[in-house]
């Protein structure tokens, strides 16, 4: 039988309860009985307990001996939060932010939406990508966002190369192929304070060189 891991409060909450519980049902077992009681034997000790004392006893184990089967939930870790700027999106594992140059060059591990590069939005970025892995970015959107942003790729080198844009939630919102030249794929901001991005090919052991740049339909 496998228990559902609980976080460290909901382990501590169990386990004052628990303790509770048992101290009422001992108080309930010891204490002098009118009458006839049923008659009990615990750590070598003979007691005359009611059923009530009993149960809440039992009771009170139970939730005392939770923490020995239920795991406790780890922490997460590697948690980015965003700042005032709202430069810095949530993430549930490190990413690596590129430096704040007009053009920079994408930096590899990044080939899943937990290990994006984080791209300042208007910021282009030169990327390299193999027909067996994928590039993912993020961009975040400025403090006071434009209503639409349109994301521009280039296929600088080699073969066409297919961009994918997601919502915060890592929803696909569209994607679009490009062989030649620069093309530009515009979307709605809808209240997102972020977008992934993932570029692939579908040729293995061909690569393909590209610059991709999220900005508004202005171009800024």
């Amino acid at each position: 039988m496998n228990f559902e891991a609980l976080d460290g409060t909901k382990l501590v909450l169990l386990m004052i309860a628990g303790a509770a519980f048992a101290a009422v049902g001992l108080y309930l077992m010891v204490r002098p009985k009118v009458g006839d009681a049923a008659k009990i034997e615990l750590f070598g000790l003979k007691f005359e307990s009611s059923s009530a004392g009993l149960l809440v006893f039992v009771v009170g184990a139970a939730f005392l001996s939770v923490p020995l089967f239920a795991p406790e939930k780890p922490t997460p870790r590697g948690t980015a939060t965003a700042g005032a700027s709202g430069g810095t999106p949530s993430l549930k594992s490190p990413a690596l932010r590129l430096p704040e140059d007009a053009e920079v060059s994408e930096q590899e591990p990044n080939d899943r939406s937990q290990g994006a590069n984080i791209v300042a939005f208007g910021q282009t970025v030169a990327g390299d990508v193999k027909g067996d892995e994928a590039d993912w970015f993020l961009i975040a959107m400025p403090p006071e966002p434009p209503r639409e942003i349109s994301l521009m790729v280039r296929q600088v080198e080699g073969n066409s190369v297919d961009v994918e844009l997601f919502d915060a939630n890592e929803f696909k919102l569209k994607s679009m192929s490009v062989a030649a030249g620069a093309k530009y794929l515009n979307a709605d901001v809808d209240g997102n304070t972020q977008f992934f991005v993932r570029v692939k090919i579908f040729r293995l052991f061909k690569r393909t060189r590209y610059e991709l740049r999220l900005s508004d339909k202005l171009g800024n």
